[in-house]
C-alpha cells in the first residue's frame, strides 16, 4: 500500500505513518481474541489499479485468520 494514497483517502494526522499503523494493526490482531473486521474503500482512479489491489491483497493474506475483511466500491 502506498502512503500517498493512504493519506489522500484516509486523511490521517500528519504525525502518523502508514507502516506504523499497519504494524500496529498486526500487533493488535495477534493479541486480541475477539473478531476484527477491516474495511477497504476503493476510489475510482485513486486506488483501484491492479498494483494497489495486489498490495492490499498481500497485506490481507498476511493477516489471514486474524481479521474479517470487507471492501466498499462507492459509485
Amino acid at each position: 500500500m502506498r502512503p500517498d494514497v493512504w493519506r489522500r483517502i484516509d486523511r490521517p494526522h500528519r504525525s502518523l505513518g502508514l507502516s506504523a499503523v499497519l504494524e500496529g494493526m498486526l500487533a493488535f490482531a495477534e493479541a486480541y481474541r475477539g473478531e476484527l473486521t477491516t474495511e477497504t474503500m476503493l476510489v475510482r482512479g485513486v486506488n483501484d489499479d491492479a498494483a494497489h489491489l495486489a498490495d492490499v491483497a498481500s497485506f490481507l493474506h498476511f493477516c489471514d485468520g486474524m481479521v474479517h475483511h470487507e471492501t466498499d466500491l462507492p459509485d
